[in-house]
């Protein structure tokens, strides 16, 4: 997750992730630990303070150890784009 966007994102072929892109800056990351097959879901706890309002959050997930995928055993997301609104 990150509050900065890449467009159109980063290549990552030059370490070994033809075809991936990275689409956010990485000023934090969120681990999630997940047995084989299964879902993995985050919690994101954010204020409900209104200066927060129209705030955008950009998120891509990595899963690492994907086998016979590329070379670096990496499958990533597309970006995601969250705005954050108050009600």
């Amino acid at each position: 997750m990150s509050f900065q966007q890449r467009d159109p994102g980063l290549d990552l072929s030059g370490i070994g992730m033809p075809g991936c892109r990275l689409h956010v800056g990485m000023p934090f990351a969120q681990p999630a630990i997940s047995v084989a097959g299964a879902r993995a879901s985050l919690t994101l706890q954010i204020s409900s303070d209104p200066t927060f309002a129209g705030t955008n959050l950009y998120a891509m997930a990595a899963v690492i150890g994907a086998i016979n995928v590329q070379p670096l055993m990496v499958v990533t997301s597309n970006g995601a784009d969250l705005r954050l609104d108050v009600n």
